[in-house]
């Protein structure tokens, strides 16, 4: 569904031994030109204190390697390109830019959440941006002051002055989201509300990710497919763009980083759904020659 898409997307405190037991989403990348191994890390796009502490396994390896790439740059400029991305001049007001429906919906949701914005300050930002917005502010609520695990990621790099880049640019990442017509953009805003008011999908998500295992991630998407036949018309829109579409740009980016410098070894985060299934990053660059291996 698309709280699979926002989950995705939406832009620790520690579990002790129990957290350094858990399977973890890494693979070793190994092929016959490069002069060591490189690494690939399955992120949880959250900040949910469950899953989001860096395991020590992870961290090492991150320090054996000479460049984190996660998926976008995550710098102070990087915010303000999103930030300034999500914004438009001359803007309907919400009131004219939705339904009747969905815009006292979304005056009860701010109400009922607490969430110290009006509809009139949301007025500045795109629809689209609206939901992503929403599904931020609820995970910020829950857990204030915690960071995102890709940015935890970033931050680890920092401390030890590695270099932290991106696979793409925001304007890349959210361009999708850009082009969705105004109703489409409508849809998500009213899935985005439906995500934060029922946690289903996102418990049934940690617990996959929690197994460090691929497999599932198809299963558990049918389990969870919305009835609406025009949230699934724009869910298989965003599957196809956010994933397959991304998929296919993280591949050819990742395999010209590791051949051009073969003497360099690195460390790439995306999020677990990008690595799933027949056609996420693992089955992919093992179609290119490289060694895959899941790392213990």
């Amino acid at each position: 569904m698309i709280r699979r898409i926002l989950l995705f997307l939406s832009l620790l405190s520690v579990l002790s031994c129990a957290n350094d037991a858990r399977a973890i989403m890494l693979w070793e990348i190994e092929h016959k030109n490069l002069a060591k191994p490189s690494y690939l890390f399955g992120t949880y796009h959250s900040r949910d204190k469950e899953v989001n502490d860096l395991p020590l396994k992870v961290t090492q390896v991150l320090e054996s390697t000479q460049t984190l790439y996660s998926e976008t740059t995550m710098t102070k400029k990087s915010y303000e390109m999103i930030q300034n991305f999500m914004q438009a001049s001359h803007l309907l007001p919400l009131r004219k830019r939705l339904s009747s429906s969905t815009f006292k919906r979304l005056q009860q949701h701010i109400k009922k959440a607490k969430i110290p914005l009006s509809t009139h300050t949301l007025s500045i930002f795109k629809t689209w941006a609206i939901a992503l917005l929403l599904v931020n502010y609820t995970e910020s609520k829950k857990n204030p002051h915690v960071l995102f695990m890709d940015e935890r990621l970033v931050k680890s790099a920092n401390d030890i002055s590695m270099p932290s880049l991106g696979l793409e640019t925001p304007k890349e990442q959210l361009v999708y989201f850009d082009i969705l017509s105004p109703g489409e953009q409508e849809l998500l805003l009213i899935d985005s509300m439906n995500q934060t008011e029922n946690e289903q999908y996102t418990q049934a998500l940690k617990k996959w990710y929690i197994k460090g295992e691929l497999v599932g991630f198809s299963e558990l998407q049918n389990t969870f497919k919305d009835k609406d036949p025009k949230i699934q018309a724009l869910d298989e829109k965003l599957f196809a763009s956010l994933l397959t579409e991304r998929n296919s740009r993280f591949l050819q980016r990742i395999h010209l980083i590791l051949q051009k410098n073969p003497q360099q070894n690195y460390f790439f985060a995306v999020g677990a759904g990008h690595l799933a299934e027949e056609n996420g990053l693992i089955e992919e660059l093992r179609k290119k020659g490289y060694r895959i291996d899941k790392v213990d």
